[in-house]
């Protein structure tokens, strides 16, 4: 595993898990349940990566969402009902089919 961020607080390390995993990318929290602690480096919440291989697309991914920009993938289409979907959405809008992920 790799660390790939460190966040403020746990809810931004569980969104950035979040985009990371949208992105195919198996990601974990750790130190989020460190909430009352002594504020220290150590003790920040941070994500980490499970492959060390996608430590580097991890990181792009993070950069994007470090710049207040969208998500780094394209539309994609339904695979029930072929309607294109925005990339920041994981269910289609009109069947609820989930969106497939890919590694």
């Amino acid at each position: 595993m790799r660390q790939v961020y460190l966040a403020l607080d746990a809810l931004e390390a569980h969104i950035v898990r979040g985009l990371l995993e949208a992105d195919g990318i198996n990601a974990v929290v750790l130190g989020d349940d460190l909430f009352e602690q002594p504020v220290v480096d150590d003790l920040w919440p941070s994500v980490w990566v499970v492959e060390d291989t996608l430590a580097e697309q991890a990181r792009n991914v993070v950069m994007v969402f470090s710049r207040g920009e969208g998500s780094t993938q394209d539309s994609w289409h339904c695979s029930t009902c072929k309607e294109q979907i925005e990339p920041q959405f994981t269910e289609c809008w009109q069947c609820r089919t989930s969106r497939p992920y890919s590694l």
